[in-house]
């Protein structure tokens, strides 16, 4: 985790951790494996903040649209996140043609394998059709049922499943303006 990233509405950083007792680790270590055995987490992973950025000058127009959501988690369910993406990484592994959501990758990527292909058939003479889908909040209003039955086909261990399933139904948020934080919301 990069240091300088904002702290869980608990206060606790990355940096705290990383300049902690080195026993910390190892109890941050027996803790996850007991989320994990026994398919619990505890009540403070549910809770994060939003703050939204503006996508651009939004001073003309204040507008919902004008603005991205930054969701700010604790920062040791962040780890907790990390560790289970590492020990588990066989079981989310995606399409090679999907750029959304992958580290190092994004729209430029995908913008560049779609002017490849397109140039490479008008160059051998063909005609090319073009459809786009603008799916920008599809992510917001994805059926958490639906991935946790995609994660059951992959075989995923039932207490993950158990924690996703617990970790989907309980998380709530709040939006952070100005040093003002609204009520909580699912």
């Amino acid at each position: 985790m990069k240091n300088g990233k904002a702290a869980g509405l608990d206060g606790l950083s990355c940096e705290h951790i990383k300049f902690s007792h080195p026993i910390v680790v190892s109890i941050l270590s027996k803790l996850f494996n007991m989320f994990i055995k026994t398919g619990h987490i505890p009540p403070s992973f549910r809770a994060s903040y939003t703050v939204p950025i503006p996508k651009c000058n939004v001073k003309c127009c204040l507008s919902v649209d004008n603005f991205r959501g930054i969701s700010i988690s604790p920062v040791i369910s962040k780890l907790f996140e990390m560790a289970v993406l590492d020990r588990y990484s066989d079981y989310f592994k995606t399409s090679d043609h999907q750029f959304g959501f992958k580290k190092h990758l994004g729209c430029t990527d995908a913008i560049y394998n779609v002017r490849s292909v397109i140039e490479k058939f008008v160059s051998n003479g063909s005609t090319v059709n073009v459809c786009t889908l603008d799916l920008s909040k599809a992510f917001d209003r994805m059926n958490h049922y639906a991935v946790l039955i995609k994660l059951m086909d992959r075989k995923l261990p039932i207490q993950l499943l158990t924690i996703f399933e617990l970790w989907f139904s309980i998380s709530v948020t709040c939006v952070k303006w100005n040093g003002h934080v609204s009520y909580f919301s699912n």
